[in-house]
C-alpha cells in the first residue's frame, strides 16, 4: 500500500507537470487528434486479454507455466490479428474524421503498441497475483517517468500530436525493459489449447466485459466529431486529464483489493471488512480530490494555463463531477469482480452504454461539451447505485450511508466555495472549499473526523 501511494504521488507530480508544459507547447487539436486515435490503440490492447488475465488472478492454485505460455501466446496471436485490421482500416478512420491524409501513418505507428503491451503482461500478472505491489509501483513510476518526459520533450521539439504517439512507443519499451528485469524469467508464448479452454471458461465473462467498452470508447468520439470540432475535442480530453489525477488512488486500490478480495472467497467476514473500509476510505480522499478540483479548476486555467485553454474553465466543475462518480462506480463495480460475481459488471457496462451515448447524443448538440459530461454524469450515477445495490451484502450499511454523506458534503463545499465569488483566487477558492469541507465534516461526521486524525493507521488497517 505504502509503495502504491508513493507510486500515486510520483506519477501525479510527472502528469501534473506534462499537463503544465504541454498546454504551453500544443493547441487543443493535438490532444483532440491523438486522442480519437488513442481511442482505437486502447480498445484493442483491452482486447487482447479476453479475461485470461482475470482469471489467472483470480484463480486459488498458482498458475502453471503452460497457462501462463497460453496466455502470452493468445495475446500476442491477437494483437497481431488487430494490428493488421487497424493498418488496413488506417485510411478509412483518418477519413471520417476528417484528419489530413498524413496522420494515417499516425495510426499504424501507434498500433506497434498492441504487440509491445503484450510482452510485459505476464510479469505484471504474477506481481498483481502475489501482492506485489512494490514492484508494480517501480514499473509504472519508471514507465510513466518515460512517457512524460518524452512528451515534454518531443512537443518542445515541435512534433505536435506526434509527441503523444512517440512518447507511448517509449513508455511501452521502458514497460517490456523493467518487467523483464525485476522478473528474471521469460515465457515463450505458446498455444495449449487445453489450459486455454480451462482459462477461457472463467474468462468469458471478463471477455463480455471488454467487448461493451469497446463500443464506448470508439463508437462516442464518432458521435462527438458530428458535433464537434477537433479542438473541442481536444478540450474534453484536456480537461478528462486534468482532473483525473485523483483517479489513480482508485485504481492503486483496485489492484490491492482485487486480488485481496478474490484470495478471502469464502471469508464473508473479512471479505466484508475490507471492501466496507476500502469503501470508505476511498470515500473520504475522492469526495475531498475531486470536489476541490471542481472549485479550483476556474483559478487553476486562469493563472497556470494559456488563453487557448481558456474555454475550458467552464466545464471543470462538469467534468469533475463526471469523473468523480465514473471513479466511484469503477471502484464499486470491480468489487463484483472480485467477489466472483463477473456476470453482473457486464449488466452494469450494458447499463451505462445506451445512457451514456443517448446522453451524448441528446444534449451535446444542445450544451456542446458541457452536454458530454452531463451524460456521462447520469450514466455513471445510475451505474454506481445499481453496484452499490449489488454488492450490498458486503458493504455496512454504515459505509453506504458514508460514501453518501461524504459526497454530498463535497458538492455542498464546492457551491459555498463557488458562490462567494472568488473562482478566479486559486488561494481563496482552495481556502474556502477546505474550510467548508472540514467544517461540514467536524459538526456532523465524527467518524469521518477519526478517520482523518488517523488516516495512515486506517490505511495499515486495510492493508493487513
Amino acid at each position: 500500500m505504502v509503495s502504491l501511494s508513493l507510486r500515486s504521488i510520483g506519477i501525479h507530480f510527472f502528469q501534473a507537470a506534462s499537463v503544465f508544459f504541454l498546454a504551453r507547447f500544443l493547441v487543443p487539436e493535438d490532444y483532440g487528434v491523438f486522442a480519437v486515435l488513442n481511442g482505437w490503440i486502447g480498445t484493442l490492447v483491452f482486447l487482447t486479454d479476453i479475461g485470461m488475465g482475470g482469471a489467472l488472478t483470480h484463480a486459488k492454485r498458482e498458475p502453471s507455466k503452460k497457462e501462463l505460455e497460453s496466455y502470452i501466446g493468445m495475446r500476442l496471436l491477437l494483437a497481431i490479428f488487430w494490428y493488421c485490421l487497424l493498418w488496413a482500416l488506417a485510411p478509412s478512420i483518418i477519413s471520417y474524421y476528417k484528419l489530413d491524409p498524413a496522420a494515417v501513418r499516425a495510426v499504424r505507428v501507434l498500433a506497434c503498441i498492441l504487440p509491445l503491451s503484450v510482452i510485459s503482461s505476464v510479469p505484471r500478472l504474477l506481481f498483481q497475483r502475489n501482492l506485489n505491489f512494490t514492484k508494480t509501483a517501480q514499473i509504472d513510476l519508471l514507465s510513466s517517468a518515460a512517457l512524460y518526459f518524452c512528451q515534454i520533450l518531443f512537443a518542445y521539439l515541435g512534433y505536435s500530436y506526434w509527441c503523444f504517439i512517440l512518447a507511448a512507443l517509449i513508455r511501452a519499451t521502458t514497460d517490456i525493459a523493467v518487467s523483464y528485469a525485476f522478473a528474471r524469467s521469460f515465457h515463450l508464448p505458446k498455444l495449449h489449447w487445453h489450459e486455454l479452454k480451462t482459462s477461457l471458461a472463467f474468462g468469458i465473462p471478463f471477455q463480455l466485459q471488454s467487448i461493451i467498452p469497446v463500443s464506448r470508447a470508439i463508437v462516442i468520439p464518432l458521435i462527438l466529431v458530428i458535433y464537434l470540432g477537433m479542438e473541442e475535442i481536444g478540450l474534453i480530453f484536456w480537461v478528462v486529464g486534468l482532473v483525473s489525477m485523483p483517479r489513480t488512488i482508485a485504481i492503486n486500490y483496485n489492484q490491492i483489493i482485487f486480488p485481496s478480495v478474490s484470495r478471502l472467497r469464502g471469508d464473508v467476514k473479512n471479505t466484508e471488512r475490507l471492501i466496507s473500509r476500502g469503501t470508505e476510505l476511498m470515500a473520504l480522499i475522492m469526495s475531498y480530490s475531486f470536489g476541490l478540483g471542481a472549485a479550483c479548476g476556474t483559478s487553476l486555467v486562469t493563472v497556470l494555463f494559456p488563453d487557448r485553454w481558456a474555454s475550458s474553465k467552464l466545464v471543470i466543475p462538469y467534468a469533475a463531477l463526471a469523473i468523480g462518480l465514473s471513479t466511484y462506480q469503477f471502484f464499486t463495480s470491480s468489487m463484483l469482480n472480485a467477489v466472483g460475481q463477473p456476470i453482473r459488471k457486464v449488466w452494469l457496462e450494458l447499463l451505462s452504454l445506451p445512457l451514456e451515448l443517448g446522453g451524448v447524443a441528446l444534449l451535446v448538440p444542445y450544451l456542446g461539451i458541457r452536454g458530454y459530461f452531463v451524460a456521462l454524469s447520469l450514466a455513471n450515477a445510475a451505474v454506481l447505485g445499481l453496484s452499490l445495490f449489488w454488492i450490498r451484502h458486503w458493504l455496512t450499511s454504515y459505509s453506504i450511508i458514508r460514501l453518501i454523506g461524504l459526497s454530498v458534503t463535497a458538492l455542498v463545499s464546492f457551491f459555498i466555495s463557488h458562490a462567494s465569488g472568488w473562482a478566479e483566487s486559486l488561494v481563496f477558492s482552495f481556502t474556502l472549499f477546505t474550510l467548508a469541507y472540514l467544517g461540514i465534516i467536524f459538526v456532523f461526521d465524527k467518524r469521518t473526523v477519526a478517520d482523518i486524525l488517523t488516516l495512515p493507521n486506517r490505511v495499515l488497517e486495510l492493508r493487513s
